[in-house]
């Protein structure tokens, strides 16, 4: 019904032209997530059968523990504030649908359809974005305590080599699990990249413009979801490649000199240009998920905005 309200502009104006866009906008975003799942579910399942051996923090002792026990709570409060947030935030989308064209007789139908349809394109589009911050989060934290074994790495113990061995293992295994992440996530990344530029453009052009508040205020809303959302994808993804980059420094400020072997002070040569391997979050090569790209999508997204309001003119 938003299309038809697009391709039907004799019968609009040129705001419910846009409001019937950002409609689409926001149901291929949702619908786009549902696929994904579903095209993807069996690499969903190896990934978490692949945490069960991710290294468990409280084992840890020193300063590490405390701050892998705070980042986590953190991260899993910050997604318990996002879901509260969004619930209210559908439920009054559900008392306020989006606007699309309605056919004389049609409204109590779809109203009944959103109603129905409400929890699904909710649990899809928000636990989508908390699953890829729950993920990564995981990740940081391992990287972390892996960081922290390099750099407490005992070079005159007897166990060295195999401490040096378990280490390489879960390093590789840590790319492995980011690859794998990566995969799953590869298509949202670019429905997340390319719906966030026009949702965000066509939200602040609604809201900067004369109307009732109960419109603008949904505005943005949606405006802020979907900044947080891009924040959901973009900031993990960041930390965790700084994080797999810092094992380098980790590895470099262990006591590598107090070693006198030769051949392992060669190995951990070779460990350390492993460890410069860059970690990336990408979709398919085109759109890299990190901090430059949240910045990216705000800039392009004014810049949309700017040319609407020009065309407006």
């Amino acid at each position: 019904m938003a299309i038809i309200g697009i391709v039907k502009p004799e019968e609009t104006n040129s705001f419910f032209t846009l409001e019937c866009l950002q409609t689409c906008i926001l149901l291929s975003h949702t619908i786009g997530k549902q696929v994904n799942y579903y095209m993807n579910s069996n690499k969903i399942v190896k990934f978490l059968q692949m945490t069960t051996e991710f290294w468990e923090f409280e084992t840890f002792q020193g300063t590490i523990h405390p701050e892998s026990n705070f980042l986590f709570h953190t991260v899993r409060k910050m997604i318990r504030y996002y879901f509260l947030v969004t619930t209210f935030g559908f439920i009054f989308f559900l008392i306020n649908p989006p606007v699309c064209y309605v056919p004389e007789g049609w409204e109590l139908f779809l109203r009944i359809v959103r109603a129905l349809t409400f929890w699904s394109y909710y649990t899809s589009t928000m636990a989508t974005d908390a699953f890829f911050v729950a993920c990564g989060t995981l990740l940081l934290i391992q990287f972390k305590l892996l960081g922290h074994k390099f750099k407490n790495l005992d070079t005159q113990s007897q166990e060295k080599w195999n401490n040096l061995r378990q280490n390489v293992k879960h390093q590789i295994f840590l790319h492995r699990s980011c690859k794998l992440l990566n995969q799953i996530f590869a298509v949202v990344f670019l429905i997340q990249f390319l719906n966030s530029i026009a949702a965000l453009a066509i939200s602040i052009f609604i809201f900067s413009k004369p109307g009732s508040w109960n419109n603008r205020f949904k505005t943005l809303f949606y405006l802020v979801v979907v900044l947080f959302e891009n924040a959901f994808y973009c900031v993990p993804a960041e930390l965790v490649s700084a994080e797999a980059l810092k094992i380098c420094d980790q590895l470099f400020a262990s006591k590598w000199y107090e070693s006198n072997v030769a051949q392992f002070r060669k190995s951990l040569v070779i460990v350390l240009c492993c460890t410069q391997k860059v970690i990336k979050f990408s979709s398919f090569g085109l759109v890299e998920m990190n901090l430059q790209t949240f910045v990216l999508i705000s800039k392009t997204a004014l810049s949309f905005y700017a040319f609407l309001n020009q065309l407006k003119r």
